[in-house]
């Protein structure tokens, strides 16, 4: 009888409990970086008996409480465990290459009823590589009466990049960037110089719209740059180009007209020098 009490007693623990288990992994990892990898778990009070860390089918590491020592990392190829910065809830690898991509999974055992559930999670890691965008001008001087445009080229991504362009640092709304191509993005500067109604409010002006302003009547260049962004991974600009921004060119500049001034001067003197003398003599 005591053998029967037993038994069911047995069954009840076994199949009246159910471990939870949950995994969390980042969505994306750069490679050669460190990535910790959580395991939360509920045991509804009972105690831990193991926890295990797999890469695909080959387990990587392990914690046993009550074992010395009671972390023990496993020989995987790519895969360097960092002792100090792994528990009960972790593990963190350190120094990750692309090639460990794949699905991790981890497994928790209770104690006593040795009760086991996991859970499982698609570790991605990526290399995008030291390339920044780059940045190709139609022109450097940007005139009144013409176009002038400007396409940055990103580093082919997945997920892939938004592209921004900026001018003197502010950025251009995107409404005005034209996709070419997955990773190529146009811009036309000369839809910027002149607002239109819709966009006429301050905080949708962009720099250009500003470069009649008398600042610019000495044809002050203005800085353009474009940025790839891809969240949670990178992010990287271009080098800044110059812009000169000729909106006058149509105009006599100031020096022009001051030579100009000059010389009908040193013109009209010997004449009415002449017509003095005679008048007079």
């Amino acid at each position: 009888m005591l053998l029967f009490h037993s038994l069911i007693l047995s069954i009840l623990l076994t199949f009246g409990f159910a471990v939870r288990v949950r995994i969390m992994v980042p969505k994306s990892a750069r490679a050669h970086s460190a990535v910790t990898l959580v395991c939360q778990y509920d045991l509804d009070g009972k105690p831990l008996y193991a926890v295990k860390w797999y890469r695909g089918n080959h387990e990587f590491f392990r914690y046993v409480p009550q074992e010395s020592p009671s972390m023990v990392a496993f020989p995987v190829p790519g895969l360097v465990v960092d002792f100090p910065g792994s528990n009960a809830h972790q593990v963190t690898l350190l120094d990750v290459p692309v090639n460990i991509s794949g699905l991790v999974s981890c497994e928790v055992s209770a104690d006593l009823t040795f009760s086991t559930a996991s859970d499982s999670a698609n570790l991605t890691v990526f290399d995008p590589g030291l390339r920044k965008p780059s940045l190709h001008l139609s022109s450097s001087v940007l005139k009144a009466n013409s176009d002038l445009q400007v396409n940055c080229s990103a580093q082919l991504t997945d997920p892939p990049a938004t592209i921004s362009f900026y001018i003197d640092n502010e950025k251009v709304d995107q409404q005005w960037i034209r996709e070419l191509e997955p990773g190529l993005v146009s811009l036309s500067l000369s839809a910027l110089k002149d607002p239109s109604p819709d966009v006429s409010s301050p905080e949708n002006k962009s720099k250009l719209q500003q470069l009649n302003h008398k600042q610019y009547k000495h044809y002050k260049p203005v800085w353009i740059r474009c940025e790839a962004y891809v969240k949670g991974r990178y992010l990287m600009s271009s080098p800044s180009v110059p812009i000169i921004p000729d909106f006058h060119s149509d105009r006599p500049h100031e020096d022009e007209l001051g030579r100009s001034s000059q010389t009908s001067i040193i013109i009209f003197w010997p004449i009415f020098a002449f017509w003095t003398a005679a008048l007079f003599c």
